[in-house]
């Protein structure tokens, strides 16, 4: 067998063989076959979808650093994102998943900020999505 050859077929190996060169790597239970939600529909109708199961696509633009525990995914519109946060430990997203394609399901939340006077901080209201799971590819 020609070197050549025999270079490519080891680098086929490893890539079947390691998760982190596979093409698709599922987190939790995965996602189901529902049709994705913008997420620029997601935060411009928020009250359509609070409390209720849906899924949705983007670029993971930032990772948690300390546990994996959550991932920013880029909107379809410019300067908007959301963040789909996991329990702590349950899954674990990893750094290498910034600048990738991921798709993930969980439930659309509000979360109620207080004001803080002494940061200088009013009242915020916050949405995400609890991650039940999720894909990257």
């Amino acid at each position: 067998m020609r070197p050549a050859a025999t270079t490519l077929l080891a680098i086929a190996a490893i890539a079947a063989a390691s998760p982190a060169l596979s093409a698709e790597t599922k987190y939790g239970s995965g996602v189901g076959k529902a049709d994705a939600v913008k997420i620029s529909e997601l935060l411009g109708h928020p009250e359509k979808y609070v409390g209720k199961a849906v899924r949705v696509e983007g670029i993971v633009t930032a990772v948690c650093a300390k546990r994996g525990c959550w991932m920013e995914l880029a909107s379809d519109k410019e300067f908007q994102s959301i963040k789909v946060k996991v329990d702590d430990g349950v899954m674990v997203f990893p750094m290498e998943a910034k600048g990738k394609v991921a798709a993930a399901e969980g439930v659309f939340t509000r979360i109620d900020v207080p004001a803080d006077p002494k940061a200088g901080t009013g009242p915020e209201i916050v949405y995400r999505i609890q991650g039940t799971g999720a894909v990257i590819r």
